[in-house]
């Protein structure tokens, strides 16, 4: 309901002197109850804004200590709240609506609560909604629902009347007794048509009428259910004389508790606050929680039921639920009612009728978690409801408590032998467990002692593979060292060969003499080589250096001529660009007082463009002006010291350059609207940072006037020329100093071209001469084009110098010969020896490292047996083991526990049972009023939701589920939604809407005679508010059931279009629909297999419609014989099956007689029971809006309408919810007696045509289009 703050809320508190200086009085009293207690609780609701716009709220105070509820009546002053007026109710008002905000309050009248604190409160009845505005919200929207209640009250305000009982008599049925009266007076039948009916002698209540006739003098009254099981048993009897009492005070009462529901949500009592936004508002806010993860459910649930379901669950304000007809609505209803009761939560489940509620709560399951507690009259709740009743459920505790103990008890025996085996097996466990562990310790001694041996044998592995590297080692150096050894003894030994030969060559032979001469000319050919090369490198560098001279004076040549042409065209000159052309990007022209006098002309310019726009910019000044004012007004209405400020702003210096522009000043502007409306207009007091804010953007709007006012005045149109000129002025100076600048860079390129042509004459006469002497040089020196690099011949002649100094004399020169081939010859000697003491020493390593490998193998083969040993991971082994003795253990402690706690239970139980086989009347009563207070799943109807009783008893829930919502109105609707804290609505739009009492809307319209009111009334039936929520509501916050589990597969095509949305219809939910929905019938009329006919009727004379005198009711004779025909052979055809073994010998075929209209209905009810004798059959009739919510095993449905007007009315059929119902509601078999040519091509409007065709094509894909011969006629 209302909305609690827990926490104190401190507030400065005044009172107003006018109040003071009127109502001292009362002001006294207000300080006395406030002095009494420092904190108070109250109620704060928000009223309607003053005329200056300062908030307003009222202050409902709880004071045990006064009778009535003091209410003090306050205004926001900007630090606090001001009284204004001060009352105390006679009576004490019920606090607390959705409207009020529950506080603790202390009030400060010396005005020193904080800013924030202050702050706080204010923005608390801000965000509060306005009392008044809500409510008359409401009442503007309910308004339309009140055409409901002025059908209703008109019908049902009569006075009491009593008429004696001429004669009486009971239908065959046992559901209607049919009393002739001795009078009717005029207007009976208009206003006591639907009245209750009672005994005047004995008060008691017999049912209500539910025909009249007049000039008979006779009415029917359909009897109350225990009524009609009392006459069924003989235990009541018809009362033949005596008066009768009619009255409709329990329907009075009814709309009083509907005008008391429209009352209460106008004045902002429904439990949950959102729902009058959630009736009225076209894209309601709807909170969503989460579905929980460890969500399991009760039943089997198809998709789209699970999707409802967790749908359910999650929402917090309001979830839709569409059911069409089959589709598991009570199924979905139960598991939510389920799922809420899992959670602690407290469930109301409601409906129009006594039958939806009871069809809700006798499909829960039963479960301990659940407490159901059906509310009503007991003669009115259906059989499933009845053990739920506040009479029945202490007995029905009892029984499902005996029946729960006998079968634990019958448990107990199995289960206390089963505990006994479990028990001995598990101590053998132990013991095997025991032995195990036992084992595994042994081996985990054996595993140590191999882990102490490994490491051991690994150590000498280590240390023997340490040795072996090493062995390796050495043999692998003394292997290399016997090559190098071979190496030099076979390089000396070729040595000294070659030696020997020299020796006898050059001993006196003249070889040497020869030898010298050889190098002498090999000497001499390189040093010409040499000198051949350097000329040539000479000669290519003295060239390159002459082309580069040559490139210097064409350059410096082509420069003078472009610098020549461009001195002609400077004075012709007009603007800085094209003389930034001719310029370029050469360096001569970025000298720095070119670049000197260009950066001043753009500061010319720049400030030319700037005196021009501040020049136009008064609607810009204006906005600047107006935000300035503005600034200030809330800086003086927030107390800022204005004085300091503008002594501040005057000492600020000006701004300048892009500041000024207009954009900028602009932009400063809508930042400063951007804050304001941020700072909500500046409404609410400012604290500290946002007046210094505040002030800053005022002190920078006001330079920037201030700065833009000096530009005005400096830059006037005098000051622009004065400009320009000076742009003009400087143009002129640039160009000079550009020719000047020209003059001198032509002077440097003659001054170039002067020294470079004698350097030039010089390199030319250099080259002539080199060319001269090369040319000589190649004479001497055959093929040129062949030589080596310059590098390898400088090397090859210092080594053939270098060679020939060696030689000296022939004597030296062999005697040195001789020398060599001696030492060649002690160095073959020396490393002879040198190999053959390797060659020993490597044999023996070799013997060594055989010796060591050896062991490393034979260590290696313990090492493999040892951690074969260590592998086997013995510590889990062990673990594993222990672990489950641990575990085993504890079952076994466990499987004790239970066995202990199994005897104990078991003697609770016998003990529970004893007493409850002995419970007296006293104990039941107690039981009930425990079960009563514990109750978690209430059913109820929705008029029952608002008895005074009811209201007092359960305020609240946390879940309302309503079940055939389209069959409700708003009002009796409104009455459970007002308990929810969450509301569920179940229902189907494409079903027919409500009726009003007994009657259905269409019948309702036909008897209006005031034009306004039955237009209002038809323009609320365009769309219930079922369907109105259902389109509305986001996604996530409805669902649609869509797989049919009544009906056969043939029959749920027919009303398939009524529910086809994005391309998906209905799809039938049974496995096998020919098996599940097997009629198991073979008539004359009709086969086994078929499951849809239709008997045509002709549109012709004798098979047409007719009425009654005075009735607006139709009826039809040749329909009705149709009808004879079917339930005769319905009825012969049970009794064959029973017969043949296909249907039980004690069942009845449940059959459903239908039509649109009351008087077809009446006349197949005399036939019924006047004329026909159907043992097999279990029939029941009535209207199709009466039908609604009910199925039966086979349906005849009849369409009644055939004439040969040209309006083609079909009158109530036009409505396709009609048609969807009357097709919907059987099980197996549904046969039509109509006129198919009336509905499918003379019938009033397009839509109506198609609808109509669809089911005959249906009928005709399945063979079911009958056109026989019959005492009805033929076609």
């Amino acid at each position: 309901m209302s909305v609690i703050v827990s926490e104190i809320t401190r507030c400065n508190l005044a009172v107003s002197s006018r109040f003071k200086k009127n109502k001292p009085k009362m002001a006294e009293e207000m300080t006395n109850l406030l002095n009494v207690s420092p904190v108070v609780d109250v109620h704060m609701e928000r009223l309607s804004d003053g005329q200056t716009n300062q908030k307003r709220v009222s202050l409902y105070i709880e004071s045990e200590a006064i009778e009535g509820t003091p209410v003090m009546e306050c205004e926001w002053i900007g630090n606090g709240l001001e009284v204004v007026h001060f009352y105390i109710t006679k009576k004490r008002i019920q606090l607390g609506n959705n409207r009020h905000l529950q506080m603790r309050m202390a009030f400060d009248r010396k005005g020193l609560v904080s800013t924030e604190m202050t702050l706080a409160l204010y923005r608390i009845i801000q965000s509060l909604p306005i009392a008044s505005d809500r409510s008359e919200y409401v009442k503007k929207r309910i308004s339309s629902w009140e055409s409901y209640l002025r059908v209703m009250e008109r019908n049902a305000d009569v006075e009491r009347l009593e008429i004696g009982i001429r004669n009486a008599r009971l239908s065959l049925d046992f559901r209607k007794v049919t009393f002739e009266l001795h009078k009717l007076p005029n207007g009976f039948d208009k206003y006591y048509k639907k009245s209750a009916v009672k005994l005047v002698a004995t008060n008691q209540s017999l049912g209500n009428v539910v025909q009249v006739q007049m000039g008979k003098r006779t009415i029917d009254v359909e009897l109350a259910r225990d009524l009609q099981e009392k006459a069924r048993t003989g235990k009541w009897r018809v009362p033949a004389n005596g008066k009768l009492a009619f009255d409709n005070v329990a329907e009075m009462a009814q709309i009083n508790r509907l005008k008391d529901g429209f009352k209460r949500l106008e004045n902002g009592w429904a439990v949950n606050a959102n729902l009058e936004k959630l009736l009225f508002e076209k894209r309601p806010t709807v909170r969503k929680g989460k579905v929980p993860e460890d969500l399991t459910f009760k039943q089997n649930l198809n998709e789209f039921q699970r999707q409802a379901v967790e749908g359910a669950i999650a929402a917090q304000d309001m979830y839709v639920i569409q059911g069409p007809p089959g589709t598991g609505k009570t199924t979905v209803i139960s598991e939510i009612c389920y799922q809420h009761a899992k959670m602690g939560l407290k469930t109301l489940v409601a409906s129009q009728s006594n039958l939806a509620v009871d069809n809700a709560l006798g499909k829960l399951l039963t479960d301990q978690d659940i407490r159901i507690l059906r509310i009503g009259r007991s003669e009115s709740i259906e059989e499933e409801g009845q053990r739920f009743v506040e009479e029945q459920v202490a007995l029905y505790w009892k029984q499902q408590t005996l029946l729960s103990i006998q079968t634990h008890v019958n448990q107990f025996e199995k289960d206390g032998q089963v505990l006994l085996t479990s028990i001995k097996e598990t101590e053998a466990t132990i013991d095997r467990l025991k032995g195990e562990i036992e084992t595994l310790e042994t081996k985990k001694t054996e595993k140590n002692q191999a882990k102490e041996n490994l490491n051991r044998l690994q150590h000498e592995l280590k240390s023997s593979q340490s040795y072996v590297q090493e062995l390796k080692r050495k043999k692998d150096q003394f292997d290399f060292q016997l090559i190098m050894s071979q190496d030099i003894f076979e390089d000396a030994k070729s040595r000294y060969e070659r030696l020997n030969d020299q020796v006898s060559l050059f001993s006196g032979t003249g070889e040497f003499a020869k030898l010298h001469i050889k190098l002498n000319d090999e000497v001499q050919v390189l040093q010409k080589q040499l000198a051949y090369l350097q000329t040539a490198t000479s000669l290519q560098q003295r060239r390159n250096e002459h082309q580069d001279y040559v490139d210097q004076l064409k350059k410096a040549s082509a420069q003078q001529a472009t610098l020549e042409h461009i001195a002609k065209q400077i004075p012709n000159v007009k603007k800085i660009p094209e003389l930034q052309k001719l310029m370029g990007q050469e360096s001569w022209a970025r000298s720095s007082e070119i670049n000197s006098i260009l950066h001043h002309m753009e500061q010319l310019r720049m400030n030319y463009q700037a005196s021009i726009q501040t020049g136009n910019h008064s609607e810009v000044d204006d906005t600047l002006n107006k935000a300035i004012i503005y600034a200030e007004q809330q800086l003086n209405a927030h107390q800022y010291n204005m004085k300091m400020l503008a002594k501040k702003i005057s000492m600020m210096p000006h701004v300048v350059g892009v500041k000024l522009e207009d954009r900028y000043v602009k932009k400063v502007v809508d930042a400063f609207r951007d804050y304001a409306k941020q700072m909500n207009a500046f409404r609410e007091p400012l604290n500290q940072t946002d007046r210094q804010k505040l002030s800053a953007i005022y002190e920078h709007m006001m330079v920037l006037k201030a700065s833009r006012n000096v530009g005005l005045t400096r830059n006037g149109a005098q000051g622009n020329e004065q400009i320009k000129n000076e742009i003009l002025t400087s143009f002129e100076q640039l160009k000079e100093v550009v020719g000047q600048t020209l003059v001198t860079r032509l002077q440097e390129l003659a001054s170039e071209t002067t020294l470079l042509t004698p350097k030039l004459s010089a390199l030319v006469e250099e080259i002539d001469s080199i060319e001269k002497n090369l040319s000589g040089m190649r004479e001497t020196i055959p093929n040129q084009e062949v030589l080596v690099p310059m590098v390898e011949i400088k090397k090859a002649l210092v080594e053939k110098e270098a060679e020939l100094e060696r030689m000296g004399t022939e004597e030296s020169y062999v005697e040195g010969l001789v020398q060599a081939t001696s030492v060649q010859q002690e160095v073959m000697q020396k490393r002879e020896n040198e190999m053959n003491l390797i060659q020993d020493t490597m044999a023996d390593l070799a013997q060594k490292l055989t010796d060591e490998q050896f062991k490393q193998s034979t260590i290696n083969n313990e090492v493999v047996e040892l951690e074969a040993i260590i592998i086997i991971d013995i510590d889990a082994l062990l673990n594993e083991v222990k672990t489950n003795f641990e575990n085993t253990s504890a079952q076994l402690i466990e499987l004790k526990r239970k066995e202990t706690f199994l005897n104990v239970s078991n003697d609770i139980r016998l003990e529970w049972q004893d007493m409850l086989g002995q419970s007296t009347a006293y104990d039941m009563d107690e039981i009930k009023k425990l079960y009563i207070q514990y109750a978690n799943v209430i059913g109820v109807t929705c008029s029952i939701s608002a008895s005074k009783d009811f209201v007092t008893q359960y305020p609240d829930f946390d879940v309302v589920i309503i079940d055939e919502v389209s069959k409700a109105t708003p009002p009796e609707l409104l009455l459970p939604m007002l308990k929810g804290k969450k509301i569920i609505l179940v229902g189907d739009h494409h079903q027919l809407p409500p009726l009003v009492g007994q009657d259905t809307m269409d019948e309702v319209l036909e008897d209006m005679t005031d034009a306004q009111e039955k237009a209002d009334l038809t323009s609320i039936l365009k769309e219930s508010i079922f369907e109105r929520l259902f389109n509305d509501l986001p996604e996530d916050s409805k669902a649609t059931l869509r797989i049919q589990y009544r009906m056969h597969e043939h029959i749920m095509e027919t009303i398939n279009p009524f529910y086809r949305e994005n391309n998906y219809g209905l799809e039938c939910g049974l496995a096998d629909s020919n098996k599940d929905r097997d009629h198991l019938l073979d008539g004359k009329l009709f086969k086994r297999g078929q499951h849809i006919i239709w008997y045509d009727m002709p549109n012709e004379q004798g098979f047409l419609e007719e009425r009654e005198q005075h009735s607006r009711s139709y009826y039809n004779a040749a329909e009705l014989k149709q009808i004879r025909e079917l339930l005769l052979d319905l009825d012969q055809a049970t009794a064959h099956a029973k017969k043949d073994g296909r249907l039980n010998a004690n069942v009845k075929k449940k059959v459903g007689v239908i039509s649109f209209y009351g008087e077809q209905v009446k006349k197949v009810d005399r036939l019924l029971s006047q004329e026909l004798d159907l043992p097999h059959l279990h029939c029941r009739t009535g209207t199709v809006d009466k039908f609604q919510g009910m199925e039966m095993d086979v349906i005849i449905l009849s369409f009644v309408r055939n004439h040969h007007q040209k309006d083609g009315n079909i009158g109530f059929l036009k409505d396709y919810r009609r048609l969807n119902v009357a097709l919907s509601r059987a099980r197996e078999l549904l046969m039509i007696v109509g006129s198919a040519d009336m509905f499918t091509k003379k019938a009033h409007g397009e839509s109506q045509k198609i609808m109509f065709q669809h089911v005959l094509n249906v009928v005709e894909k399945y063979e079911g289009l009958k056109q026989l011969e019959t005492n009805a006629g033929r076609k």
